[in-house]
């Protein structure tokens, strides 16, 4: 992204690129195709096509393509929950499902939906989603 010293947005601009390296640093931080394909015990093409299909959480990462949320695996495996939550954010883009996850929900008593869900809550979680960006929904 090419900022300019005298573009009024600017500061927008900057604050947008602090908020995407948080998502990308919360929780653990993030992981390549190669190692969250180890993580789960996939190929990276088995990986990738999880990603092209909206099953896993991925990040576009400049030119090194995307980067893994490590928030998403336990044990060796996906959360629970994470591929129907994908499912329910799919109108959504990539970093409005990633905001999603991790920002306080008020439908989920201003609890962060990652944290819901972590707690075998899916049903809160899909009903937040669902309702996100429509007219009154946090």
């Amino acid at each position: 992204m090419v900022m300019r010293k005298d573009d009024p947005l600017t500061a927008a601009k900057l604050r947008g690129i602090r908020v995407k390296e948080n998502f990308l640093e919360a929780e653990g931080g993030c992981v390549s195709d190669k190692e969250a394909a180890q993580i789960l015990g996939l190929t990276r093409q088995s990986i990738a096509k999880a990603r092209q299909k909206g099953q896993v959480f991925a990040l576009p990462r400049g030119q090194i393509g995307y980067t893994y949320p490590v928030w998403q695996f336990k044990s060796g495996r996906l959360l629970t929950g994470i591929k129907e939550v994908l499912a329910a954010l799919k109108e959504h883009d990539l970093w409005m499902q990633v905001s999603f996850m991790l920002s306080a929900n008020s439908r989920l008593n201003n609890k962060i939906p990652l944290a819901v869900l972590r707690k075998g809550q899916l049903d809160q979680v899909l009903e937040a989603a669902t309702a996100l960006g429509k007219h009154g929904v946090a």
